[in-house]
C-alpha cells in the first residue's frame, strides 16, 4: 500500500513539474534588426542583416533546417545566395549574409531586397518563431550618392576659394593701412582738421616718431640680446664637450701608463726571481766555468 502511494505521489510531482515548465516557456520573438524593415542605404559590397533574437539559437539539430527558414528575395522574386552565422559571443544573434563566392551573385543598386523568415525557425530550447516575419531593405543608390559627394567637393572648393580671397584681402588692406600710417603727416592738413596749430602738430608727429623709433630700438635691442645668449650657450656646450674629451683622453692615456708601469713591475720582479736561483736558462748551465 505503502508502495502504491509513493508511485502515485511521484507521479503527481513530475506532472507538476512538467506543467510548470510549459508554463513558464515562452514563444520565440525576434526583437530588433540592424538594418531595420525600411532601410534604404543598405551598402552593396557587404549586403547583409543582422537579428536578434530574445533567446539562444545556436543548436546543432536545428542548425541545417532554421538556415533554410531564412531566405532573401530581390524585386523580381530571384532568391539571393547566402550565408547564415551563428554568434558565439552575442546570444540570439544571427547574421544573415550575401554569399560573395557565387559567381551568380548580383547586388543591384538602389533595389529592394525582401529578407524571410519563416515561423518554423526554431531556437536552442525547441521554441519556434510562430509566425512569418518579412524584413525590407533598400540598397544604396551610388548614382546619386556619387552627385551629393561631388557637389560637396565643390562647395568645399568655393569655400576654400573665398576665404583665401578674404583672408588676401584683409593681408592687403592691414598693409595699405600701415603704409598710410608711415607715410608723413602733412601738418598744415591736419591742423586745419583739427584746429590745432601747426607747431604743435610738428612736435606731437615728432613725439610720435620719437616713440616708435624707440620701440623699435628697443625690440632690436631684445632680438640681439636674445641671439647673443643662444651663441654664448651653444659655446658653452661645445667647449665643455671639448673638456669632456680631453678629460676621457688623459683618463685613457693615464690607464695605458699604469697598465706598462704594472707589467714592467711584474717583468722585474720575475727577472729578479730568476737571478736569486742562478738562471733564468737551466739548459745552458752546462757551459764552460770561467778560471
Amino acid at each position: 500500500m505503502m508502495k502504491r502511494l509513493g508511485i502515485v505521489f511521484s507521479l503527481s510531482l513530475l506532472t507538476v513539474l512538467l506543467a510548470a515548465a510549459f508554463c513558464t516557456a515562452s514563444a520565440l520573438e525576434l526583437e530588433t534588426t540592424y538594418p531595420e524593415n525600411g532601410y534604404k542605404n543598405a551598402a552593396i559590397d557587404n549586403f547583409g542583416i543582422k537579428l536578434y533574437f530574445d533567446q539562444d539559437v545556436i543548436s546543432e539539430e536545428n542548425e541545417t533546417a532554421n538556415a533554410k527558414c531564412i531566405t532573401v528575395k530581390d524585386e523580381t522574386g530571384k532568391v539571393v545566395p547566402t550565408i547564415v552565422l551563428y554568434s558565439e559571443k552575442e546570444e540570439g544573434l544571427v547574421m544573415v549574409l550575401a554569399d560573395m563566392t557565387d559567381k551568380n551573385l548580383v547586388i543591384e543598386q538602389d533595389r529592394e531586397y525582401t529578407v524571410n523568415i519563416s515561423g518554423d525557425f526554431m531556437a536552442a530550447n525547441g521554441e519556434t518563431l510562430g509566425e512569418d516575419v518579412e524584413i525590407a531593405i533598400k540598397t544604396l543608390n551610388q548614382s546619386q550618392a556619387t552627385k551629393v559627394n561631388m557637389i560637396m567637393m565643390v562647395v568645399m572648393c568655393v569655400g576654400m576659394v573665398v576665404i583665401s580671397t578674404r583672408s588676401s584681402k584683409k593681408k592687403r588692406e592691414e598693409e595699405e593701412n600701415f603704409k598710410k600710417e608711415e607715410e608723413k603727416v602733412n601738418p598744415y592738413k591736419v591742423a586745419k582738421e583739427t584746429g590745432k596749430s601747426v607747431e604743435e602738430v610738428v612736435e606731437q608727429e615728432r613725439k610720435k616718431k620719437e616713440k616708435q623709433a624707440a620701440a623699435a630700438a628697443k625690440k632690436a635691442k631684445k632680438e640681439a640680446e636674445t641671439e647673443r645668449i643662444l651663441a654664448e650657450a651653444e659655446k658653452k656646450k661645445t667647449d665643455r664637450s671639448d673638456v669632456k674629451r680631453v678629460k676621457r683622453a688623459r683618463a685613457v692615456k693615464a690607464e695605458e701608463n699604469a697598465y706598462v708601469a704594472k707589467r714592467q713591475k711584474e717583468a722585474a720582479v720575475k727577472a729578479a726571481a730568476a737571478r736569486a736561483k742562478g738562471t733564468t736558462h737551466p739548459k745552458k748551465s752546462g757551459g764552460k766555468k770561467r778560471k
